[in-house]
């Protein structure tokens, strides 16, 4: 019982530091990850850096969202991502679909491991 609460605690502060980021640091981290993964060009980590600065201060006020914030967000996130295809090559936008699928399983995982009562198992 103590692992899982210790577990859930680290996991809330991590999602509590990532809610306090600000969009320059969003961005840089995104950018970052984005750099490695994909081996981005200098000039490709200039233009990706600002679509993601670009979409996290468009995101920024929508983290309290109602449902009419959500649809801004989610045309927030399409126009980031029609500007990476604009900005990496083929292989490269490939590469960060397959990335961005992993991050959002990994984000359901968690999301289903911390609503799992560890008494019942469910």
């Amino acid at each position: 019982m103590c692992m899982v609460i210790g577990v859930s605690t680290v996991t809330m502060a991590q999602q509590g530091e990532r809610m306090r980021a600000t969009p320059e640091q969003r961005a840089q981290k995104q950018t970052e990850r984005m750099t490695e993964t994909l081996k981005l060009t200098p000039d490709q980590q200039k233009q990706i850096y600002d679509a993601n600065l670009k979409a996290a201060q468009q995101m920024k006020p929508m983290q309290d969202a109602t449902e009419a914030d959500r649809t801004a967000f989610r045309e927030a996130q399409q126009q980031k991502e029609a500007s990476f295809k604009t900005i990496l090559t083929a292989d490269q936008y490939q590469q960060y679909l397959k990335m961005k699928e992993e991050m959002m399983n990994k984000m359901r995982e968690r999301r289903n491991s911390n609503n799992t009562d560890p008494s019942t198992g469910n």
